[in-house]
């Protein structure tokens, strides 16, 4: 078994490379210009924005770009293009927001994802002369007409 996973792992490494390839060259193919997405289009001269993407790196090679972002992403240092603070701090700002969204709904959708599994089974078994499938079943009666 530890083999089993030892090389379920190892095939993982070229499958996340080569995902990571293929969303970064979707990102970088979408229309438009980052530096100037950024900047105040109205205000902006021609030499801010050759600036601006020296200091973002966009004037680089797109290989070297993307070792660049793969670094950072390794490293723990992304940063926000606009508010050039690290993008871990602000997952972290939002993340008992979006916690305190999620788990309810998670609970919500078991539970129901529970009762409903519980009655098809029932259903099911209702008029078979096997035993239930389940305790739960055979525990409480069980709806038979609409469940088939």
């Amino acid at each position: 078994m530890s083999t089993y996973i030892a090389r379920r792992l190892l095939q993982m490494i070229p499958l996340l490379f080569g995902i990571s390839i293929v969303t970064y060259a979707v990102i970088r193919a979408a229309p438009g210009d980052p530096a100037r997405l950024l900047a105040d289009p109205e205000r902006v001269t021609a030499a801010q924005l050759e600036s601006m993407r020296q200091q973002l790196g966009l004037n680089d090679p797109l290989p070297i770009q993307y070792l660049k972002t793969m670094r950072g992403l390794l490293t723990g240092d992304l940063r926000s293009f606009k508010t050039h603070r690290p993008v871990l701090s602000m997952i972290g700002e939002r993340l008992p927001t979006t916690l305190m969204l999620t788990g309810p709904a998670l609970i919500f959708g078991v539970t129901l994802d529970w009762q409903s599994e519980s009655r098809r089974r029932c259903a099911r078994t209702a008029g078979s002369t096997t035993p239930a499938p389940s305790p739960r079943c055979s525990d409480s009666p069980c709806p038979t007409s609409g469940w088939r």
